[in-house]
């Protein structure tokens, strides 16, 4: 804008007081502050903005807000805008402002918000009606390295949640595309809500290894493993699928030193099935023990 004499403008004080006796002031830095303070404002009342489209990528699109260069993932964008993008640089876009964090110097915009509202309430609402505990099936749409990203349609609504690694298996696993893929249909259960997003697990929705090994592993049963872990006290063996159990050190006969990867061969000593925990012993018992 035009700056007119006599008008009263916002300003930042650069130096109090220079050689001449003046004080050096700043328009810009003024500006920039009062932006970012209305950036903070719409985030807290949710109003609808008008952005404009600066630069379109893969990732998302970076577009001016109040003057400051503002972002927008993809997962914010509407599904119009997301197929159209490509051909929006310059055009104005309807938003709202999500995160703010001057430290950072970041704004974090989404389209979805404004364009898809009554869809996005639609699936919050559902989100809120579905218990935990309920089974339900959906697709793998996406795999992070946290987790998979699972679409369920229920009610005619799609709604998306979220299976962390923690709970794609019983099994302990690095890698969530070791055990699903994209386009897998898999069985889940609901957990709860996080965030607006379903929280599901993977691993509930099948057997639970710890189910029935009280009955199973009695006391002197003898079985092998593969040593998983050692810690200073403890050897941890993996005696199936998703079942660890623990020797003690101090239990293990002269000489012996199993390494990572190692099987062993021992006695279950007892099974705590309650507290998912089971001990075995390398000690002579009601049975010989054999190492390897």
């Amino acid at each position: 804008k035009t700056l007119q004499v006599g008008a009263y403008v916002p300003v930042t004080v650069i130096t109090p007081e220079t050689p001449e006796g003046t004080a050096l002031v700043s328009l810009r830095g003024a500006a920039r502050t009062f932006a970012w303070e209305k950036a903070a404002a719409a985030a807290a009342s949710q109003e609808p903005l008008q952005a404009r489209v600066i630069h379109v990528a893969r990732g998302g699109i970076t577009v001016e807000l109040f003057g400051i260069s503002c972002f927008i993932p993809t997962v914010e964008l509407g599904k119009y805008v997301r197929e159209a993008s490509f051909a929006l640089d310059g055009k104005s876009i309807a938003v709202r402002v999500i995160e703010v964090d001057r430290e950072k110097e970041r704004i974090i915009l989404s389209e979805r918000a404004v364009s898809e509202k009554e869809e996005i309430l639609r699936v919050q609402e559902l989100v809120k009606r579905i218990p935990a505990g309920e089974r339900l099936v959906g697709e793998v749409t996406k795999i992070a390295p946290f987790g998979a990203f699972i679409e369920i349609v229920k009610d005619n609504v799609r709604i998306e949640g979220l299976v962390h690694i923690s709970e794609l298996s019983w099994e302990k696993i690095d890698d969530p595309s070791s055990v699903v893929s994209m386009g897998d249909k898999v069985e889940v259960v609901v957990l709860g809500e996080r965030e607006g997003r379903l929280a599901l697990s993977r691993k509930r929705a099948g057997r639970d290894p710890w189910q029935g090994t009280a009955q199973r592993f009695p006391s002197d049963t003898p079985v092998s493993g593969t040593v998983t872990k050692i810690t200073d006290r403890n050897i941890v063996v993996e005696v199936e699928g998703g079942l660890e159990a623990i020797i003690q050190k101090r239990t293990l006969p002269p000489g012996a030193q199993p390494k990572v990867g190692e099987r062993i061969e021992c006695f279950v000593e007892r099974v705590e099935e309650d507290k998912r925990r089971m001990m075995l012993s390398v000690r002579l018992t009601a049975k010989p023990v054999g190492y390897k």
